[in-house]
């Protein structure tokens, strides 16, 4: 790896790392205590909505790259989408698995962690179905 790669690298990770503290502050400033499951579709309609933007704006934008993304690229490059779309898909996933791992200290049962864990699968599934290459 050269020495941009290790750095983009090191960014995401960092960034990934910091949606975790970002998803408690957020969490922390509601004020609905999320003690009722969702419905058992609310991921569902969430995450497709999610990857339905994702797929409309592939074909929105079709000169646009669409190549697959990497860890070690640029992410807030402009000509390639699906950095950024990745990026913050996975800083989803960890936001919610923030959540998640806080909620096993609190009383009742917290299910805020179901948002952004669907919209962060939904912007996964969503690269996963138009990267190319």
């Amino acid at each position: 790896m050269d020495r941009f790669s290790q750095t983009w690298f090191r960014v995401r990770l960092a960034l990934v790392a910091l949606s975790v503290p970002v998803w408690l502050f957020i969490r922390a400033a509601m004020s609905d205590d999320f003690s009722r499951p969702p419905p058992w579709h609310f991921p569902f309609i969430i995450g497709g909505f999610t990857l339905f933007g994702v797929v409309a704006l592939y074909v929105l934008r079709s000169d646009m790259d669409w190549h697959r993304p990497s860890w070690t690229a640029n992410p807030f490059t402009s000509s390639a989408p699906l950095e950024g779309v990745h990026l913050s898909g996975w800083s989803f996933v960890v936001g919610a698995l923030g959540l998640l791992a806080a909620n096993l200290f609190i009383q009742p049962v917290d299910w805020a962690w179901v948002f952004p864990g669907s919209i962060g699968i939904g912007f996964l599934a969503g690269v996963r179905v138009v990267a190319t290459g």
